[in-house]
C-alpha cells in the first residue's frame, strides 16, 4: 500500500554547495507497490519508489500562505542537518546522504541517480553498490522522517 501524496516545504542546508542554504517547495507520492512500476530489491518484498518534483523557493512565507489557503495542514517539522558525499559507481553515481534528525537520530540514504532500464535495474545497480561498500548498516526502512516522527508505517 503506498501512503498519500504530501507537500514539503523546507530549508536545506547543505555545507560545501553552491546553494548551501536554500528553501525548496516538494511534492513526493511513493509508488511502492504500484503494478505499473514493480519494486523488488534483494530479499524484499517491497520497496519504496517515489515520484518526487522540487524547486527552489524566494518566498517562504507566500509558500507557506498558498498551502494554508489550500487548506493544507502542517504534520510534522523535521529539523535535518544533511552532509551529501556523491560516489561513481561503474559509471552510475550515487548519492550517500548522512542524515541527522532531531528527536529520531542518524540515518544513511543511497539516491541512485544513474541510467536504468527499469525500476528493477537501478535497485539492482544500488543494491550493488551497497554490497560494495561493505559497511555495517541498519535494517532498511521505507518510511520519510515525517512518517517515523508520527509513528506511522506510511
Amino acid at each position: 500500500m503506498s501512503s498519500r501524496p504530501f507537500v514539503r516545504l523546507g530549508r536545506e542546508r547543505r555545507p560545501g554547495f553552491a546553494k548551501a542554504d536554500q528553501t525548496v517547495v516538494q511534492f513526493s507520492a511513493d509508488t511502492a507497490l504500484d503494478a505499473t512500476r514493480p519494486c523488488k530489491t534483494a530479499g524484499q518484498a517491497d520497496c519504496a519508489l517515489a515520484d518526487e518534483y522540487e524547486t527552489t523557493v524566494s518566498d517562504p512565507v507566500a509558500v507557506r500562505h498558498i498551502l494554508t489557503a489550500l487548506d493544507f495542514t502542517e504534520l510534522a517539522t523535521v529539523d535535518k542537518h544533511r552532509e551529501e558525499y556523491v560516489f561513481v559507481n561503474g559509471g552510475a553515481p550515487v548519492i550517500v546522504a548522512i542524515d541527522t534528525i532531531d528527536s529520531l537520530g542518524a540515518f544513511v540514504e543511497f539516491e541512485f541517480t544513474g541510467e536504468a532500464s527499469s525500476p528493477d535495474d537501478a535497485a539492482a545497480q544500488l543494491d550493488a553498490f551497497i554490497t560494495d561498500i561493505d559497511m555495517g548498516l541498519g535494517e532498511r526502512i521505507n518510511r520519510g522522517y515525517p512518517h517515523m516522527m508520527l509513528g506511522r508505517e506510511h
